[in-house]
């Protein structure tokens, strides 16, 4: 493939990527994954239950780091924070959720895969963060 930058692509090609850029965008905004996500997170988010065991939750987790930090002892923060987590799960809303979150990450991941195949760079690569933001 032969690679340009977008400065070298002419208007016709520049027109073309920007309707293939909005149609992949779209696409993605009204995937089932995308619906699933928001319906969840909007449910979750409403949920004054799974509201509290959140901030209950975020605020143990503190406290283990804390702990961690002063007894060093990994196993127990580990076990810790893994019980908190199944305390979480129990909650439909933040349940589904974290369902909702994982398959839509799923879906971006394979998208991901398919426009470093097609354009020739890691995508991911490029998106991750650096050590320097």
């Amino acid at each position: 493939m032969d690679k340009k930058s977008f400065q070298e692509i002419s208007e016709d090609e520049r027109k073309r990527l920007s309707s293939a850029i909005w149609n992949f965008s779209s696409a993605l905004l009204h995937s089932q994954e995308f619906m699933d996500y928001e319906k969840a997170l909007s449910s979750m988010n409403q949920d004054a239950v799974a509201q509290k065991q959140l901030q209950v939750n975020q605020e143990k987790q503190q406290e283990i780091n804390r702990n961690y930090r002063q007894e060093g002892n990994r196993e127990k923060a580990l076990a810790e924070i893994k019980g908190l987590q199944d305390t979480l799960m129990k909650n439909s809303s933040i349940s589904a959720y974290s369902t909702a979150q994982e398959e839509l990450s799923a879906l971006c991941q394979e998208a991901g895969s398919i426009l470093s195949k097609n354009i020739g760079l890691d995508y991911a690569a490029v998106c991750a963060p650096s050590c320097c933001g």
